[in-house]
Order: structure tokens, then C-alpha cells, then sequence
């Protein structure tokens, strides 16, 4: 198993150390490779000088970090560089702001080459926070035609608008684009490549409730950024009384990510 992430920007910092302590409590020495821009090369060598399965590449394209738009749509170009330098079979790819639950290896056991999340009864279908990746020619072919379909979106802007609209991101729209598909749950073949499509309640939870059993990783997308950080308290969307146990788990691993990071 390997892992990789992206971060782009020193907002998203503060979620880089509980991310990789996360990963690490479960799988202590599968490598972590982590594609940024623009991060604090302070906080690189705190985490390098404690794990030596942690590595960085900097991302060498000029990003605009205040256009949140091309920003994301620019995600499947720097996942594309993580898997070309990947050497495993099996690859975890997961946005920063994610936190590891429990060990996942289970589910690279389903027939795949490109594993995603859809969300049932949710404003969009998919969501791009996490890929379950075996190394092959096919997965190779996904990930060149995934930057190649977002670049072409970003060319347009009726297109950029439709993908936000459609399906809340423009790297999320380039997914959906390839599979060609409304079904999104299982099996999905395109004559290039294997898909298969996992529940976001147990590898993408999103949705600000309760921590089950059945919970392997969870994310906290941007609503959560203020909540965590900037002591702006819960909104409606992520009301105190279901949202308090990621609120607390979330703080639990970074208090513990900043007590190893820093011994």
C-alpha cells in the first residue's frame, strides 16, 4: 500500500500533520507521498525529521491559489505526478483534509483499476476527496485522460460553469466525463478502464455525523476549515449536535499529530 497527497497553499497546513499522523498510527511504515505547493519548508522538515517514509515533490507549475475553481480543476495534473512517482500496486490518493480511520486494505480486494465515492442523495454525485488506485496500464490511462479532460474544461468557461453546477467541481465532472455513466454505485466499465463506485459513508464521510463502525475515512471539506480553526462555532450545515464527534476527533489527532511532530 501507498499513499499520496495533495496540498496546495499554507491555508490548508494546519490539516497536513494530523493527515500524515493519521495514516501512520494505522500503516507505520508504508510510504507517503506528498505532492505540494507553496507550503511552509519549516513544516516539511518537521515531518521529515520524524518519518523517513514521508516524501515531498513540489509541484513546479505556477498555481492561482485565491481562484479555488482552477485550483481544484488542477488536482488531476498533480495526482497524475504522485502516481507516475508511485512504485506500489495499491495507491490511496486522498485530499489534505482527511483523517484515517481505519486500515482500508479491504477494499483493494473488489475487481478495480480506479475506485471513487459517489453520495447518495446528495447535491452531486461524486466526490474526487478520495481514489483507490491499482498500478496498471489501465489506471496509467485514467490518470492522462483525467488532466487531459479537466484541461479541456478549464479552456472553456460555459464548461467550467456547467461542471460546477453539475457536479460541484471541475475534477469531479472530468471523472464523471470518462465513466460516462448516471450509475454510480459498483462496477462500471468504459472499454479503457475499471470502476468501481464505494459509498462515501464509509470512505469519504462528508457528511458531518457520526463516527460508526463502518467509518474508514472522513473529510472535512471546506465548511469545516473555519469550525476547526478559526473558532467561528457550528452552522447549519454542520449543526453541534451531529457534527461534535468529528469535531472532537479532528482535534484529538491533531493534539496528538503536534505532540509527535514536535518531541
Amino acid at each position: 500500500m501507498e499513499f499520496c497527497i495533495s496540498i496546495y497553499g499554507d491555508t490548508l497546513e494546519k490539516f497536513l500533520s494530523p493527515c500524515i499522523y493519521s495514516i501512520r498510527d494505522i500503516y507505520k511504515k508504508e510510504i507517503i507521498n506528498v505532492c505540494y505547493y507553496k507550503v511552509s519548508k519549516d513544516l516539511i522538515s518537521k515531518i521529515q525529521r520524524k518519518c523517513d517514509n514521508v516524501f515531498f515533490y513540489e509541484f513546479g507549475e505556477e498555481l492561482d491559489l485565491k481562484d479555488k475553481i482552477t485550483r481544484i480543476g488542477q488536482k488531476p495534473n498533480l495526482w497524475k505526478d504522485l502516481f507516475k512517482k508511485s512504485s506500489e500496486k495499491n495507491i490511496l490518493f486522498l485530499d489534505v483534509d482527511m483523517l484515517l480511520i481505519k486500515n482500508v486494505d479491504e477494499f483493494f480486494n473488489y475487481e478495480f483499476d480506479i475506485g471513487f465515492t459517489y453520495a447518495e442523495n446528495y447535491n452531486y454525485p461524486i466526490n474526487t476527496g478520495v481514489l483507490l488506485v491499482k498500478k496498471n496500464n489501465n489506471s496509467n490511462w485514467f490518470f492522462d485522460k483525467w488532466n487531459i479532460v479537466a484541461e479541456e474544461i478549464l479552456g472553456s468557461d460555459k464548461r467550467v460553469l456547467s461542471a460546477q453546477k453539475e457536479y460541484g467541481a471541475i475534477d469531479q465532472a472530468s471523472l464523471c466525463h470518462i465513466m460516462n455513466t448516471k450509475k454510480y454505485s459498483g462496477c462500471i466499465y468504459n472499454k479503457k478502464c475499471l470502476f468501481w463506485g464505494f459509498n462515501c459513508f464509509n470512505l469519504n464521510n462528508f457528511f458531518s455525523g457520526p463516527i460508526t463502525s463502518e467509518t474508514f475515512l472522513v473529510h472535512y471539506k471546506s465548511g469545516w476549515h473555519s469550525i476547526l480553526f478559526d473558532n467561528t462555532g457550528f452552522t447549519k450545515k454542520r449543526p453541534e449536535e451531529t457534527s461534535l464527534e468529528m469535531y472532537n476527533y479532528f482535534k484529538d489527532i491533531e493534539k496528538k499529530a503536534k505532540e509527535f511532530f514536535d518531541n
